[in-house]
């Protein structure tokens, strides 16, 4: 999950409910984000920007397990064991209605 600020490294010190803060804890520090030249926040906007304009994203209906064909480091050898950090989908297109 990311929360805002985790572009930039944005830490709440520990503190898991800063619900009722209003201070720095919760204030996005646009000078901190203009500092960072991260991988992580290039990661956020390309991400964002792949959102935006991926059309398969912005499906009407969640896609079930037939539209999905998942993948490892292998065309369709997913590797689910917690040390894997790869995993890739394909959507396949639903038949179109005649």
């Amino acid at each position: 999950m990311i929360y805002m600020g985790d572009e930039y490294g944005h830490t709440k010190g520990g503190n898991n409910n800063t619900y009722c803060h209003d201070n720095y804890i919760n204030y996005f520090r646009w000078d901190k984000k203009e500092e960072s030249s991260s991988d992580f926040f290039r990661f956020c906007c390309l991400v964002t920007k792949f959102r935006h304009e991926c059309e398969s994203l912005g499906l009407n209906n969640f896609p079930t397990a037939e539209r999905l064909q998942w993948h490892g480091h292998a065309p369709g050898l997913p590797d689910w064991s917690e040390t894997s950090r790869f995993v890739a989908f394909t959507l396949v297109c639903a038949p179109m209605a005649i």
